[in-house]
């Protein structure tokens, strides 16, 4: 049986809460390219 000291569970921890805020960046960067080329097809096709 292998014994899990304090310090490694942390450093897990770190990097999956690394990982998660990485993640949640990318997409909240994705939906504002996307939400900005919503607005620009909208404008295009209002000019008709």
């Amino acid at each position: 049986m292998q014994k899990y000291t304090p310090r490694n569970v942390q450093k897990g921890n770190a990097r999956y809460k690394l990982l998660a805020d990485k993640s949640v960046n990318r997409f909240q960067q994705n939906a504002a390219r996307l939400e900005h080329s919503n607005t620009r097809n909208k404008n295009k096709s209002k000019k008709g």
